[in-house]
């Protein structure tokens, strides 16, 4: 998934930043095997923040910067599928997203949800880890946000393009969580001859 989108969990991140994660190295990964019982999807229920990070922005036809760190909220469905909402909350350039926001997008659509796929191998810090296979899917955004006949969203006289929440995807990704830091990877290749990556980057969302 892309940046500023779902995962991404799902671009859901991490690299659902392009989603948002982590810049700290982390720690030898624990190679346990995830839960494969009735508490799989249970497991990584909670809420997740990004690190801070600049986004771009139009305004008045300019190109500007605002921070931005993106909240993921994963609620349970069944044993194997999890609801994704995800808000973006958006800073002045220079405050490390403290203060007040100068406005937020939801992605809250109730059709955005990862599915657990049984479980695979993949790399994470040069060491092997049992991870989660899943499909995410993330469908258009509704509600009150409006995307102007430009494409932008309207926050504050800041116009962000619209396509942030627009894009109607299905990705597959693989999730690994270690302590409160979950690692996903919706859009890096290699993949396998499944079509899931089979490699985490170092960034991670870490749950509240």
């Amino acid at each position: 998934m892309r940046s500023l989108s779902l995962i991404p969990v799902l671009a859901m991140a991490a690299a659902l930043t392009a989603c948002g994660g982590g810049d700290d190295k982390p720690s030898t990964p624990d190679t346990q095997t995830p839960a494969t019982t009735t508490q799989a999807a249970e497991s990584y229920a909670g809420t997740y923040r990004s690190q801070c990070e600049g986004t771009p922005v139009q305004v008045a036809s300019t190109k500007a910067k605002l921070e931005h760190y993106v909240e993921y909220k994963m609620t349970p469905l069944n044993a194997n599928q999890l609801r994704m909402e995800l808000r973006q909350i958006f800073f002045a350039i220079g405050t490390q997203c403290n203060g007040t926001p100068v406005g937020e997008l939801v992605s809250n659509n109730p059709d955005n949800t990862i599915t657990l796929k049984g479980q695979k191998t993949a790399t994470l810090s040069g060491q092997m880890v049992t991870a989660h296979k899943a499909i995410g899917i993330e469908r258009p955004i509704g509600g009150s946000h409006v995307v102007s006949p430009a494409g932008y969203v309207t926050l504050n006289d800041l116009e962000i393009p619209g396509d942030y929440f627009t894009v109607d995807e299905t990705d597959k990704g693989i999730l690994f969580l270690q302590g409160n830091r979950l690692y996903l990877n919706f859009d890096n290749t290699p993949l396998d001859a499944e079509g899931y990556p089979t490699t985490f980057t170092d960034r991670y969302i870490i749950r509240q």
